[in-house]
């Protein structure tokens, strides 16, 4: 008999677990048409698919009877086809051609003694833990991952994102070349 009671326990915290997981899904969903960042979608993106690896991890821990695999599939296709549509959107609204590019770079070349780099929304990092991976998530979103963006001005970016310790380590690093 205490067998089974451990047994009903044990899956009652898995489907309390896994309520909270569906919680975290209807969150994401309320905020969807919100998101007008493409570094908040990204994010979001990635908070989806970590929620879909914990909830299938959860159900499967379930006998088929309680299983709500199905049904969570379908709310996650839905809100990873909403948040990839906002984010074809960016992408959309600027688009590149070759001859924009080159027009672009003689331009670039012609006026880089007054060039500034676009204000980001990114929080100055100064070298607490608990900020890093936040901080890292959005730079590597909206800056690292730029192709259009050479090194040199992702290094900018760096450079300004930087305070305190991490400021002093980089500009260290920077003098000993």
């Amino acid at each position: 008999m205490g067998g089974q009671k451990i047994q009903k326990e044990h899956i009652m915290q898995i489907k309390v677990a896994r309520g909270k997981v569906k919680a975290s899904m209807t969150r994401l969903e309320n905020t969807v048409e919100d998101l007008i960042l493409k570094n908040e979608i990204l994010i979001r993106l990635q908070r989806l698919e970590r929620l879909f690896k914990e909830f299938e991890r959860l159900d499967s821990e379930l006998s088929g009877e309680d299983s709500e695999i199905v049904e969570f599939e379908d709310r996650y296709f839905s809100l990873k086809l909403k948040l990839q549509n906002k984010l074809h959107a960016f992408n959309v609204s600027n688009p590149i051609t070759v001859e924009a590019q080159n027009s672009s770079v003689v331009q670039s070349v012609q006026s880089i003694s007054n060039f500034q780099l676009p204000k980001l929304n990114i929080p100055v990092f100064s070298g607490k833990f608990e900020d890093w991976m936040n901080f890292k998530d959005l730079f590597v979103s909206t800056v690292h991952s730029q192709t259009s963006m050479s090194n040199s001005q992702k290094f900018q970016y760096l450079k300004s994102l930087l305070s305190d310790e991490p400021a002093d380590k980089l500009a260290s690093i920077r003098n000993q070349k």
